[in-house]
């Protein structure tokens, strides 16, 4: 209908100026009827109506994926974790410098942390997604009525001494903005559990690495905030 409208007001283009404004007008009130403006018309202006804003549409992870913890952060300084993390288990070369980046910084007070430990598949991520697309997908995922966030980099240290019954061979990351190591390779705090005992390691996390979509990651959970109206 659109295309037929111009095609009439093209038709009279060599015609009197009334006929062919009489059809470009009639072609620009069915644009306004569907809200749509051809931008090939530079002597007409059109009124449009300003777009409401959408609201970005949630990833619900899958009921049942996932456990969720709570874990109190904060009240202690960096040289404080490190000593009573080494009380419990070795800490690496990696995971030392980690703790003694600049970077690395402590709550001053003693807060409650809701955690949720999941697979990077929960995410609903495809083949095997790079840090920064597991990074930018935290945000868009919910569980329930709460929205996944990064972690502070201090919960790999309280996690690490409180989690003194890790099953044999396992390991999990804690995702926090990266810190780097001596060597300045970006990584985040690893916890591990293998025959010669438990680890607090630093795992690599370069923007493009990859992640096997069975690995186990740690995020912070978020009451998702109401949208105003």
């Amino acid at each position: 209908m659109i295309e037929r409208a111009f095609g009439q007001a093209r038709l009279h283009r060599d015609n009197k100026r009334k006929a062919r404004q009489t059809a470009l007008d009639r072609a620009m009130d069915i644009l306004k009827a569907v809200g749509v403006v051809d931008p090939a018309i530079q002597d007409q202006v059109v009124a449009t109506k300003p777009q409401r804003a959408v609201e970005q549409p949630f990833y619900m992870i899958p009921e049942g994926l996932g456990v969720r913890f709570i874990r109190e952060i904060g009240g202690k300084s960096a040289d404080q974790l490190e000593v009573e993390a080494k009380g419990v288990r070795t800490v690496t070369e990696y995971a030392s410098d980690m703790i003694h980046n600049p970077k690395f910084t402590t709550l001053p007070k003693v807060t409650p942390q809701e955690l949720i430990r999941l697979p990077v598949s929960a995410l609903g991520l495809f083949g095997t997604p790079t840090t920064r697309q597991i990074f930018e997908r935290a945000p868009q995922c919910r569980v329930g009525d709460m929205v996944l966030e990064l972690c502070r980099a201090e919960v790999g240290l309280h996690q690490a001494i409180k989690d003194t019954e890790q099953p044999l061979n396992d390991y999990y990351y804690i995702m926090h903005k990266q810190l780097a190591s001596r060597h300045g390779r970006l990584r985040v705090f690893s916890l591990e559990r293998s025959a010669d005992g438990l680890f607090l390691n630093g795992g690599w996390a370069e923007p493009d690495g990859r992640w096997d979509p069975r690995s186990q990651v740690v995020f912070a959970l978020r009451k998702v905030e109401p949208v105003k109206s």
